[in-house]
This record gives C-alpha cells, sequence and structure tokens, in this order.
C-alpha cells in the first residue's frame, strides 16, 4: 500500500468522534487543520472540520470528497 496523506474530521452532528478519511492527492498541499472539507459519513454529505492530519490507513477508508475554505 502507498503512503496516503490521511486527515481527522469532526462533523456537527451528535456523534462522539472523529473520523478519518484519505486526502485526494489534488488537496494534499492544501488540506490543513481547521479546513472546512466535505465527505460521505455513511450515504449522505455532510460538511465538518479537520481537527487533525494522520491517523491509521485502513483499505475502506473514504476521500474528503472537497475543500470549502
Amino acid at each position: 500500500m502507498s503512503k496516503m496523506t490521511l486527515c481527522k474530521v469532526v462533523f456537527f452532528l451528535p456523534l462522539t468522534q472523529a473520523y478519518t478519511y484519505k486526502v485526494p492527492s489534488s488537496l494534499v498541499s492544501r488540506i490543513h487543520v481547521g479546513a472546512r472539507v466535505v465527505a460521505s459519513l455513511g450515504s449522505r454529505r455532510h460538511w465538518g472540520v479537520v481537527v487533525a492530519l494522520g491517523g491509521e490507513d485502513r483499505e475502506d477508508l473514504k476521500e474528503v470528497e472537497g475543500l470549502l475554505d
């Protein structure tokens, strides 16, 4: 598995944890802690905030879909 940039995202929903997402290569140079992003959570798209970079890579991780800032 190649080295992938990951980020942890929190959503403004009644959830108790941050979720880890892959960062697509087109966003790697622009993503940062505090950035607002769009990502799938379940079957819906939500916006959230990046609270950390890094995390444990797994095959089942989804990608951040876009950057709002």
